[in-house]
């Protein structure tokens, strides 16, 4: 048990306070009289009534009103003003003889009922209409979110199994009519969703309430801790963009590729990438091909083995086959500064400033004017690349044998002002189709 409450202390009814008291606004206090804070007449003492959040006196016959409840006992607020007739049990032929609030039944004016309020025909409703025992002004009414129907609850769905989210549909009672309204509920996300964790393993929804904090790892020991596709380096799951296998001292190259998000998307004219190299390779540099200008003798794709070597001796001896005419080909030691066919430079951390870390490639790939893009190839609507994605060549000397990965780090901070072009979100993508290459850099702009 608990003592009455006195002046001052909070409540949430009359109950909770000395009987000389009245629970007004969640608080105990005097029984109301003018100026008393209120929220209802019932907040107020007798011959007064809640106006505008104060207890204000009952008004006299005569005196303007809005309300019956603001006239004295007796009275009723007939066409605005108080009045001696139109109160309960005066006669009347139509709602119009009654003071508001009242309603005219069997010829005399009675209490009318409130939205919200009980009743039993749309007659004992001050809005004329009654839905489910209650009075509201259309549709299923209700007092609460209790009353009403149960269509207009469901249950709880998964909606986003990759980030464990759900929600449901909740009753809401507004103005004394009910509703639905969207809620937060995580629980239909249960063990068979699973929530992806980037190049981390996905892991298993739980089925609670809220599951809007993700536990997806952060940190990795070992590349089993990653998924297909990636591997642990530096204690962080890394996308793999292309892999060697060889054996000891085999020299093997590999392509990165890359293509834009959609054939509509920004076809990009730059690109920073951090690449991670193997441990068990030597990476010798960016393989490259200068063709020779485009003309019927420097075409080479239909020409018989040796051609180029044969006619451009000292100048361009292999067929180079991404653009199907004789070019000069070599490999650029990591700390060159290299300038690819399309046009575009290609500067490494050493140019930049920064300092390149032993067992990283860092590359800034840009176009010296605003026509040369990188790639032309987009992702279709079936998923499969159209166009060449292949972009850029790496050269290894293998030291142990065995099958070794390149990965894609988080690229370092270079001045914006090298690279002009809009930013690029660069994701790695595996397959999915056969066309595709096993690992390519999807391009989008970025947010």
């Amino acid at each position: 048990c608990t003592a009455d409450g006195g002046v001052g202390d909070g409540c949430t009814s009359d109950a909770m306070c000395s009987p000389d008291l009245v629970c007004a606004l969640g608080v105990c206090s005097s029984a109301g009289v003018t100026g008393t804070p209120c929220a209802n007449d019932a907040d107020c003492d007798a011959a007064y009534h809640c106006d505008t959040g104060e207890c204000a006196v009952d008004l006299p016959a005569g005196a303007a009103c809005t309300l019956s409840s603001e006239c004295q006992s007796g009275l009723a607020c007939l066409s605005g003003v108080c009045s001696t007739n139109g109160g309960t049990g005066d006669a009347c032929t139509t709602n119009a003889n009654c003071g508001e609030g009242f309603l005219c039944q069997a010829g005399q004016c009675v209490q009318g009922v409130a939205e919200g309020g009980a009743c039993s025909v749309a007659g004992d409703c001050l809005s004329g209409y009654c839905g489910g025992g209650r009075c509201c002004s259309g549709g299923d009414c209700c007092a609460t979110a209790v009353d009403c129907p149960a269509a207009y609850a469901t249950a709880a769905s998964c909606t986003d199994a990759t980030t464990c989210s759900g929600e449901k549909l909740e009753a809401v009672c507004t103005n004394s009519v009910c509703g639905s309204e969207v809620v937060s509920d995580d629980s239909a996300c249960g063990a068979v969703q699973q929530r992806v964790c980037g190049d981390y393993l996905d892991l298993a929804c739980t089925g609670a309430l809220d599951q809007s904090v993700s536990t997806c790892a952060t940190l990795c020991v070992v590349d089993g801790q990653c998924k297909s596709g990636s591997r642990c380096v530096d204690n962080a799951c890394a996308p793999v963009v292309c892999q060697i296998t060889g054996t000891s001292g085999q020299n093997v190259r590999c392509s990165l590729a890359m293509a834009r998000s959609t054939q509509a998307g920004a076809a990009p004219a730059a690109a920073n990438l951090t690449l991670a190299l193997p441990t068990g390779a030597t990476f010798n540099g960016v393989f490259v091909c200068n063709p020779l200008p485009n003309n019927p003798a420097t075409v080479c794709s239909s020409k018989p083995a040796g051609y180029c070597a044969t006619t451009f001796p000292a100048d361009a001896p292999v067929c180079d086959a991404a653009s199907g005419r004789c070019a000069s080909c070599s490999v650029k030691a990591p700390n060159e500064s290299v300038t690819l066919a399309t046009g575009h430079q290609v500067n490494t951390c050493a140019q930049l400033g920064g300092t390149c870390p032993a067992d990283q490639h860092q590359m800034v790939i840009f176009s010296p004017s605003s026509g040369p893009v990188i790639t032309q190839a987009y992702v279709g609507a079936a998923g499969t690349i159209t166009g060449n994605p292949n972009f850029i060549t790496l050269d290894f000397t293998i030291g142990t044998a065995g099958t070794h990965m390149v990965t894609l780090q988080p690229g370092a901070d270079f001045d914006g002002a090298t690279v002009l072009a809009a930013s690029l979100t660069l994701t790695v993508k595996h397959g999915p189709t056969p066309a595709n290459p096993a690992h390519w850099i999807m391009a989008a702009p970025a947010n």
